[in-house]
């Protein structure tokens, strides 16, 4: 699936406004590559030919469209947003089944050793051993180390709580009571999926507005500790901290 932020260069975050200057930026960059014949532009080599560069620009002409029809839609980017966590969530599991497979594999072989070991610690000894390791006791193993993986029911039920926690954050009514609930949903999402960074952002941000103020200059320190290049946590929590600087007496 394409990133589209990366294809306008644009935070998750970004407004429509932001959005649509982007893409004109870009369409921009395009045309002054074509008739400057600055192959650079689209990161073409020098002395490549004018037909694949014509070729280049058209597709990431068509990129950036079809990035700009869904990132200037609320309702399409957000149907683009679960598209991605799940996109995103099958990658992780199948990273997480490779992971499992080679720790249970350095399991085996750890187990092993320490049978050789036992065995040439004891002299002139003839001895016959069968060993078992049964797959009851590499699944504790792969517990124990965390490579417990979400269901399909989990993923919906993230989605969901973004969307809910979403919806009364960005409603007419901005109240300390509604951030509280907004609290409440994203803190349900993280039990869920402790890593995701929208519930992670969005945390912070309600934390704050609910009076919480400290609490969320911890939140945003735990999103940027697992995203350290997300620029709009550290613009967040840079205005807060400026807040509680120059408010200490309103502080939380």
């Amino acid at each position: 699936m394409k990133n589209f932020y990366k294809i306008l260069e644009v935070d998750h975050h970004a407004t429509i406004e932001e959005v649509e200057k982007a893409r004109d930026e870009k369409l921009k960059e395009i045309s002054t590559g074509i008739a400057e014949k600055d192959f650079s532009i689209l990161g073409l080599p020098s002395g490549s030919n004018i037909k694949l560069l014509l070729k280049v620009a058209t597709n990431r002409r068509d990129d950036i469209t079809k990035a700009y029809t869904i990132l200037s839609d609320w309702q399409k980017r957000d149907e683009y947003e679960a598209l991605r966590q799940q996109n995103d969530t099958q990658n992780q599991k199948k990273s997480s089944s490779i992971l499992k497979v080679v720790i249970l594999i350095v399991l085996y072989l750890i187990l092993m050793g320490i049978i050789a070991v036992k065995l040439l610690a004891i002299p002139e000894r003839s001895i016959q051993i069968t060993s078992t390791i049964s797959q009851s006791d590499l699944e504790q193993a792969a517990r124990a180390l965390g490579l417990k993986q979400k269901s399909k029911q989990d993923e919906a039920n993230v989605i969901l709580l973004n969307k809910r926690a979403d919806k009364l954050r960005t409603g007419r009514q901005q109240t300390v009571e509604i951030h509280k609930k907004c609290v409440s949903l994203y803190q349900k999402v993280l039990t869920i999926d402790p890593s995701n960074e929208h519930a992670l952002y969005w945390l912070g941000y309600s934390l704050f507005h609910s009076e919480q103020h400290h609490a969320a200059i911890q939140a945003l320190n735990h999103l940027l500790t697992q995203y350290p290049d997300h620029s709009k946590g550290q613009e967040t929590r840079q205005e807060f901290m400026a807040f509680i600087k120059q408010y200490p007496e309103l502080s939380k």
